[in-house]
């Protein structure tokens, strides 16, 4: 019985936690949220499609503008607004490459993220609390995009 019990519990520290993430379409793309975010409705906002994260203040949201790039206009061109903090960075995640930004506004951290895939724009955005800061979550829900469906003109 002992060595059963060893088993299971040793199973249980190898194997990952299974992951609960949920599915969102927003506009042609689907978001896979990590476990523990879950939609959200600003009652002030309704531009894109927006997330909190359970027992904290943090927020995601996302805002995709299909097809503003298709001229090759570059994501950077949106930075010209921004209030800009600290040095902007060149990034790559999963099929988009862009710009990320972090700054402060109203004593929270926030970045935002002007990516595009040569055909449309997508902003990520992070807000949280400045002493727990963690973007882990934006960058796997942009990389999870991978099968969009483009309206075929």
């Amino acid at each position: 019985m002992r060595l059963i019990m060893c088993f299971v519990a040793g199973l249980l520290l190898i194997t990952p936690p299974i992951s609960m993430a949920e599915s969102y379409l927003y506009k042609n793309i689907i978001l896979e949220m990590p476990d523990g975010w879950s939609i959200y409705q600003d009652t002030y906002s309704d531009v894109g499609i927006q997330f909190r994260q359970k027992d904290t203040d943090n927020l995601i949201a996302f805002i995709l503008r299909a097809e503003l790039l298709i001229d090759g206009t570059d994501p950077g061109a949106l930075l010209k607004n921004h209030p800009v903090e600290h040095p902007v960075s060149s990034v790559q995640i999963g099929n988009y490459s862009g710009y990320f930004v972090t700054f402060m506004s109203k004593g929270k951290c926030m970045a935002n993220w002007f990516l595009g895939d040569g055909r449309d724009l997508l902003v990520a955005h992070f807000k949280g609390d400045c002493s727990s800061v963690d973007y882990t979550a934006v960058i796997s829900v942009i990389e999870s995009i991978e099968n969009r469906a483009h309206a075929i003109n």
